[in-house]
């Protein structure tokens, strides 16, 4: 690994509504600028920062995890997210080691993540893929694919 992350609960019509040209910065945004956001929010997050990041993530974003199929909505609920991972992993460090450009405004990262239980100790690397969903220059819709096949399938690209 290197050191260097309609979708199912939020309706077609809600997120491209964020598409329209109103809120078009998104367009505006090349795709080496959102690799380089997505990459500076996982390195503050390898580090143990646990804020969000307002430049990154709308207050309307909905992260779906694969890892729990659960899903959490708008900041407040990325938080509880943040502080169940804390509560399980003593570590959890993200790794993206490529980036797919994705139909519809939306960019797939494709890595790992490497994960140490904090009460059983047991260390583990996962692969992991987030296919991050824009508008209006955030991310309005992170899901987290724990096989790089099926996020593939699910950004509609192949390998």
């Amino acid at each position: 690994m290197t050191g260097n992350g309609s979708p199912p609960g939020l309706s077609v019509n809600r997120w491209k509504a964020w598409l329209s040209p109103k809120r078009d910065t998104a367009r505006a945004m090349s795709e080496e600028s959102r690799e380089e956001l997505i990459r500076r929010n996982f390195d503050r997050w390898n580090a143990g920062e646990r804020e969000i990041d307002p430049q990154l993530a709308h207050h309307d974003v909905v992260f779906h995890s694969g890892l729990t199929n659960a899903t959490y909505h708008g900041h407040d609920g990325v938080r509880r997210w943040m502080a169940e991972i804390d509560d399980q992993f003593q570590d959890w460090h993200s790794y993206i080691d490529e980036f797919r450009d994705a139909p519809e405004e939306r960019l797939l990262a494709l890595g790992a993540v490497h994960l140490r239980g904090r009460a059983s100790g047991v260390e583990f690397d996962q692969p992991m893929a987030w296919l991050l969903t824009f508008a209006g220059g955030k991310v309005i819709e992170l899901r987290t694919i724990p096989d790089h096949a099926q996020a593939l399938e699910a950004a509609g690209l192949s390998e």
